[in-house]
Order: C-alpha cells, then structure tokens, then sequence
C-alpha cells in the first residue's frame, strides 16, 4: 500500500510451533522493534516431535522484527494465551491473559538457569515458565472466572512517548514498575492490577504467595474491579452482554472503551462522574459484535472499531 514503507514475515515455521497458530500480537511501546505473539495450542496430531509437557501448554513468542527468522525468546503458561502485551517502560516484562481466566508474568531478566532446556527436533529450545500467575491466587473475588478477552497497560500516551526518549534511564532506575495492567474476561469483569517488584531479601515471598514462582521478583496485585453488567444497566441497557474488547483513553487513562458482542461501545469512568457519552452504536439493525478498537495515535480523538459481519 502507498502508506507502507515495507512488510515483515515472522518465520513460524520451526516445529516448535507446529500445527499453532497466531491469536494475539503486541509491541513493545518503548522498544518498536520487539514484538510479542500469543500463539494457541496445537491442533490434534500436529505437534510432532514437540515434547508432551510443551505441547499441552500455551506459547507466547518474542521477535525483534529486524532479525525475523528468529525467535528472541519462547515463553510458557497453562492454558492458551489469548491476549499479550509488554510493559509501558521496560521491554523485559510480559503479560499475557489465558482461557483459563489467568493473568501471567515473565521477567525476562531471570537468569537461563532459571528455566528448563526442551528437546525439539535437532533444536534445543530455552522455555521460560511464568514468573507470577493469577493461577495461584484463591479466592473467589480475586481473579477472573473466564477468558479473558483484553489486557492493556494502564497508561497515557504523553507518558509512553516520555519513556521513549529515555528507555536507558528508565531501565536502570530503581522503582521503575510503578504502573497499572487492566484486564477484561468475556463475562465483562474488568480488573485492574499493580505490578509490584519484589524486593532481593524477601526470600519467602513465594512462600506467602502461590502465584509467585521460587526467586520471582515480580508480581501482581488486584487494586480494583468493574462490571459490564452493572455498567450496562447504568447506561439504560436490557439483557446479558458478553464483552469482547477493551480499550483506554490514550491520553486519560481513567476512560475506558468496552466493545461487546450486541455491538454496543460502552464508556466509562473510574472515578469521577458520569461519562459522556455514555454509549456508542450505529444505525444498523442487525447485531454484530465488536471484535476490536483503537484510538487514533495522532492525537486526534477518534477511535476505530471492527465488527464481524
């Protein structure tokens, strides 16, 4: 297309990746050039030479898309991952959600021996389990209790651009993690998480935590939670809706955007008063759901939503 400079092919042909496919993508917003690909489990019989405890599990991938015949790094969660992102500041964090209803970690800078070393072929693979999972947290309020459809940095545009003019400073500087995930499961239970690094000399951390795995430095907190179906009889809405997407503000994050399967975009507020406008829709009759949004990275305050026809 005459507004493209060029086109990138990730090589997923490796039998590592036999028989998955892509289901969600995201890059870095310091670090363009690394990008993130969940992929699902592999279809039945299509693994191959791929060991059992790998094939069972979901895979999430690291490129840097100027070096795509490579996988940077191979990450592993229970379940499949359905939606990934990185961290607003540092490229060495990654988040990913999962069917299961989980929410997932990795810290990048853990050391190789760390992780275990898999058999693939000719080929051996370094796969990094998750450094904290929601999958250890109890309580029936704590965490999500279906898939989870959406999960995105809780920050503004203005901050992104901030951070990306001074990746170095930010990597080093101590206390860096100070920031927000939200996360958002088909049921339309949106939560909003705190990363929190653990200190070096909390050595029993994992002991006290499930969700954090032997010598993990970091972790997640529930701060605070929201429901669709609550938001929606707020807005004057009949019926049960299921939630497909979700989306902030890019430049106040206390706006978010929620598209759901009866093709309505609900608006809310976190604190504050009432936002308007309350909800978004078109003049077609017949119902299509929103399978994706986002907003307009020009500062201009539009936002573009896909729905399946």
């Amino acid at each position: 297309m005459a507004f493209s400079d060029n086109m990138v092919t990730m090589v997923t042909s490796q039998q590592l990746l036999a028989g998955r496919h892509v289901v969600s993508a995201s890059f870095s917003p310091t670090q363009p050039q690394l990008l993130l690909l969940a992929f699902s489990l592999p279809a039945q019989g299509s693994s191959g030479n791929v060991p059992a405890t790998v094939a069972r599990r979901g895979l999430v991938c690291l490129w840097n898309i100027t070096e795509p015949s490579r996988i940077q790094k191979v990450l592993m969660c229970e379940g499949t991952p359905t939606c990934c992102c990185f961290s607003p500041t540092r490229p060495t964090l990654a988040f990913a959600g999962t069917d299961h209803g989980s929410v997932v970690v990795w810290d990048l800078r853990e050391l190789s021996s760390m992780h275990f070393v898999y058999k693939v072929g000719e080929d051996e693979w370094l796969i990094r389990s998750p450094t904290y999972t929601t999958d250890g947290v109890f309580g029936t309020d704590l965490g999500h209790h279906g898939t989870v459809k959406s999960l995105v940095p809780v920050v503004s545009v203005e901050e992104s651009h901030r951070v990306a003019a001074s990746v170095e400073k930010i990597q080093t500087a101590h206390g860096g993690l100070s920031f927000q995930l939200a996360s958002m499961d088909e049921g339309g239970a949106i939560i909003f998480w705190t990363v929190i690094e653990v200190s070096r000399s909390s050595l029993d951390a994992s002991e006290t935590d499930l969700g954090l795995t032997p010598g993990g430095l970091i972790k997640i907190v529930k701060s605070s939670s929201f429901s669709l179906q609550k938001l929606s009889r707020k807005a004057n809405l009949s019926g049960p809706m299921s939630a497909r997407c979700l989306q902030l503000h890019l430049t106040d994050p206390n706006h978010f955007f929620i598209g759901t399967d009866m093709g309505y975009i609900l608006h809310m507020v976190r604190h504050g008063g009432r936002a308007l406008p309350g909800l978004y829709t078109t003049e077609q009759e017949t119902v299509t759901e929103v399978t994706a949004m986002d907003f307009c990275p020009f500062g201009f305050d539009y936002f573009l939503v896909s729905r399946r026809s």
